[in-house]
């Protein structure tokens, strides 16, 4: 179906998928440099996506992350390690793998839990490097099945999307 004008059916649908989000106030109030509350960037990334604009809500998302990110790295001693889970560009897996990972993120917004934000290697490292940590250590599907997969039997493998990072405060 073609829409011109609001799409109110497109709106409704959109309201109904964005998952319920709790955060403490100490949390949600605490300002970013020039940004507003965690509060305010999170209601702004809903806006956008519900007015039918995800590109804006996935740019919130990274906003929120890069400002978690900061806050977690400004708070922490010297030496601290962060460690973290993302997933790549769903454009860079192929056959299979392009099947499972679109079929889990499909069930995920399903579930009110949709993946918004994707990020290449060099952008979570980018992320990671302004907020202030160092010592980043990529961490992916080969490393994680050599690692702790490699003397299983019985065929078990780790997903291609599997992607980790570690960062040190420096």
């Amino acid at each position: 179906m073609i829409v011109i004008g609001i799409d109110i059916n497109g709106i409704f649908r959109r309201w109904r998928e964005v998952p319920p989000i709790f955060m403490p106030s100490p949390v949600s109030n605490k300002q970013g440099e020039e940004k507003g509350s965690l509060n305010d960037l999170l209601d702004n990334a809903v806006r956008a996506y519900v007015c039918g604009a995800p590109a804006a809500a996935i740019a919130m998302c990274r906003a929120v992350l890069k400002m978690v990110v900061k806050d977690r790295a400004s708070g922490a001693a010297p030496g601290s390690e962060m460690v973290m889970q993302y997933v790549v560009p769903l454009a860079t897996f192929a056959g299979d793998e392009a099947a499972l990972v679109k079929g889990l993120a499909a069930r995920a917004s399903r579930y009110q839990e949709p993946w918004l934000s994707f990020y290449e290697p060099a952008e979570m490292e980018r992320v990671l490097v302004d907020a202030g940590f160092g010592d980043i250590v990529h961490f992916g599907t080969e490393e994680a099945l050599e690692r702790y997969l490699r003397s299983r039997t019985d065929g078990l493998r780790l997903p291609a999307y599997f992607q980790m990072i570690k960062a040190r405060t420096i």
